[in-house]
């Protein structure tokens, strides 16, 4: 049975969600800066009600998707307009009667969202973000770590799943995706000492951090329902639905 719902799970999480997103008033100062890089502007009146209804009820599944309904009347037929940086801002992952259960008494850890490339360690996830170039495809998973030298203070660490993506031939508003490679990269501006020792005293191997890990997966899609220059409406191959936020930059050391 574990084994079962580690599989449900890994394939949940493996387009771009976080089981557990904090709180605006509990992320870091890096985190709340990062909402001030949301390309609010230029939001039609949808959109922004939809943001707004994420921001106010997030945990009512059935509200947040009747605000996304006026979006997808018409699926797009072009999405290279996909490329570019995003943030996870909702996914009805988690919460129906079921999910919720589930996530109550099965907690994932690295091992699992990195495809058994990590050590089963337990973090909080505060954000996720996603890269889409007109090859790739980077899926990052956010998460703090206390320093090392025990004040108090935490680093910024991203789990990246990288990989490539293509337009499918048979569906225009559908990318194809296949992740190859895991690596743990730091929070923009941080002190890469730092950065190492705070992975070491959590049992995470620098080696993650300086080469990609290997990993074999099954492909996967996602179908976009909505694209604009700013938001982005699509479901993952599991059938979750996904509410995404274009940045100006993800705020970690990707390249």
């Amino acid at each position: 049975m574990v084994v079962g719902l580690t599989i449900l799970i890994t394939s949940l999480m493996a387009l771009g969600e976080s089981f557990r997103i904090l709180p605006l008033t509990t992320r870091t100062t890096s985190q709340r800066m990062c909402r001030s890089m949301f390309m609010l502007n230029g939001l039609s009146s949808e959109e922004s009600a939809l943001l707004e209804t994420i921001r106010t009820d997030p945990s009512t599944k059935k509200v947040v998707l009747e605000a996304c309904r006026p979006l997808l009347s018409q699926p797009p037929q072009d999405i290279e307009s996909l490329t570019g940086d995003w943030c996870v801002r909702w996914t009805d992952l988690g919460k129906g009667g079921f999910q919720k259960l589930l996530f109550k008494i099965f907690t994932p850890s690295l091992k699992m969202l990195s495809f058994g490339a990590l050590p089963p360690i337990k973090v909080n996830l505060t954000d996720s973000y996603n890269r889409v170039t007109t090859t790739t495809y980077d899926l990052l998973q956010c998460f703090d770590l206390p320093t090392a030298t025990g004040s108090g203070g935490t680093v910024g660490v991203a789990m990246a799943l990288r990989g490539s993506g293509a337009v499918s031939k048979e569906r225009p508003n559908r990318l194809e995706v296949q992740f190859e490679t895991v690596l743990l990269l730091p929070a923009a501006d941080t002190d890469p000492g730092d950065f190492c020792t705070a992975l070491e005293a959590a049992g995470l191997p620098l080696e993650g951090a300086r080469e990609p890990i290997k990993i074999e997966v099954k492909p996967t899609y996602i179908d976009v329902e909505h694209l604009s220059d700013g938001l982005r409406v699509h479901k993952g191959a599991s059938g979750t639905t996904y509410v995404l936020e274009r940045v100006e930059r993800i705020p970690y050391t990707l390249e």
